[in-house]
């Protein structure tokens, strides 16, 4: 891990409201680190960024296992099922201010804001706020569809990454529910042909 200091945490720790977010981060968020040290953004920046995309971050999460296990975690040990997931972190709840520290908020939900404004985070760090602002559409679409995740992944191997680029052109072209099926079209056709094959008799699969 790379060795930081606690100088480097102070501008994001204003804005989580986490006078031990130093510990917090490097024990629970090893792949937010960059984000913070990078971070470049303001308090106002995270709030402006939150509320223009805040349904398709909260989509995200949902939709997200990963997400869900990082704010289901409690003592390095995953308790994480969806019906769990549902009633111990509203999101809704969460999502009125992430940038104010409620004492309402349970353990999980109290994680989930953080998670979120994490992710706000590497969203201004990614498209910088130009882009956020002014190209609103094109990014819901990449949040939606999953490409923002996969090119801020650093694990996601480049092919895999080219391919999930190319959702929106498939989501315009046939239809956000066509996607699976067009990524997963070489598969179906040898799962096809070997079907076809398993009802042939064996001369006929010689010839």
């Amino acid at each position: 891990m790379r060795k930081v200091c606690v100088e480097d945490f102070d501008a994001f720790k204003e804005i989580v409201q986490d006078d031990d977010f130093e510990c917090s981060c490097i024990r629970d968020y090893e792949g937010y680190l960059d984000t913070v040290l990078e971070f470049k953004g303001t308090k106002e920046d995270v709030r402006l960024i939150f509320e223009k995309y805040k349904p398709y971050l909260l989509k995200m999460v949902r939709n997200s296992n990963k997400l869900k296990d990082q704010i289901m975690k409690e003592d390095r040990s995953l308790i994480r099922h969806d019906m769990d997931f549902e009633r111990s972190a509203n999101l809704s709840k969460v999502s009125e201010d992430i940038l104010n520290k409620d004492d309402n908020l349970s353990f999980f939900e109290e994680r989930a804001r953080v998670i979120l404004i994490l992710e706000v985070a590497k969203l201004i760090n990614y498209y910088g706020m130009d882009e956020l602002i002014n190209n609103k559409d094109r990014i819901s679409k990449e949040i939606a569809l999953g490409i923002f995740s996969a090119k801020t992944d650093y694990y996601i191997p480049l092919p895999e990454k080219e391919k999930i680029e190319r959702r929106i052109e498939v989501a315009e072209s046939f239809g956000e529910e066509s996607i699976p099926y067009i990524e997963n079209l070489d598969l179906l056709s040898e799962r096809l042909i070997s079907l076809r094959n398993f009802t042939k008799k064996p001369a006929e699969i010689h010839r």
